[in-house]
């Protein structure tokens, strides 16, 4: 097993959130373009990453109801 630098560590971090923020952003513009079955996948992946984390993180309470509108048959672009 290789030693992690704190370095390294903290790149790994780094790293990690911003996937975090890509998902979601991903699963917004799909949505915004009408792609409703990459945007609940993106959606899917970015909860899947966040499954762990406090419920009250502002972003994760942002992200569960507009998953909602995706899942539903009735969203719209200016409901996200």
């Amino acid at each position: 097993m290789r030693a992690v630098s704190c370095a390294d560590a903290g790149a790994q971090v780094k790293r990690a959130e911003k996937q975090k923020a890509l998902q979601l952003g991903l699963g917004r513009a799909c949505a915004l373009q009408g792609d409703k079955q990459k945007s609940r996948a993106a959606y899917q992946d970015f909860l899947a990453l966040w499954k762990d984390a406090d419920p009250d993180i502002p972003v994760l309470k942002q992200a569960k109801p507009e998953y909602a509108k995706v899942q539903s048959q009735q969203y719209s672009i200016s409901a996200l």
